[in-house]
């Protein structure tokens, strides 16, 4: 974690030297590159590194690490601005976009839903889905595999009933999981239509 704490802070710094884009022209002056990060990017990227840093000794603190998620729709935008994917490959892009939108939700509930087991059973030494499936001592890419393996199923609301939440917490994160996979598996029936 610590290693991952000075990439971030390093691209801090980096990013106070790059330029932009505005209105289709380069801006290079630094006083607007300074001035533009601090009202966009600083006060988030500052908060997840200290909750990075702070991670490391006390796991709530490491959940401010996911305000990052915000930078992958504008990493996106711009390497699509950068190859016009958009305007060449409509289509493709689209659905590219979409997959990789599920698989990242997918993904961060699959962390959620695991970090959740874990500050449950640490701390409060509650049930959990982990003790239940008896692989709460196994290693964390077998632990990742079954939590992503339910964050799917949930999300596809097939739900085959074999890892279940145990807690009222775990529940929680499920109800609203659920809530926000309905509206993402609903948006992506509806761009799949307009594409065909």
């Amino acid at each position: 974690m610590l290693s991952s704490s000075l990439i971030f802070i390093l691209e801090i710094i980096i990013k106070f030297k790059t330029a932009f884009f505005d209105k289709g022209e380069i801006v290079s002056l630094p006083l607007r590159i300074v001035k533009r990060y601090f009202l966009n990017e600083f006060f988030g990227d500052c908060v997840s590194v200290v909750g990075l840093l702070l991670g490391i000794n006390t796991k709530f603190f490491s959940l401010l690490f996911l305000l990052r998620i915000r930078n992958l729709a504008k990493y996106f935008t711009e390497f699509d601005c950068h190859f016009f994917l958009t305007e060449r490959f409509n289509a493709s892009w689209t659905l590219l976009k979409l997959f990789l939108f599920i698989v990242a939700m997918a993904h961060y509930f699959a962390c959620l839903f695991h970090f959740t087991a874990i500050i449950m059973q640490d701390f409060f030494h509650e049930y959990t889905w982990l003790k239940d499936l008896a692989i709460e001592n196994e290693s964390w890419k077998l632990r990742y595999n079954y939590a992503l393996y339910f964050s799917f199923i949930t999300c596809i609301t097939i739900g085959y009933g074999d890892i279940t939440p145990q807690n009222s917490l775990e529940r929680s994160v499920v109800i609203l999981f659920s809530l926000i996979s309905t509206g993402c598996f609903s948006y992506s029936i509806n761009i799949i239509g307009s594409i065909f």
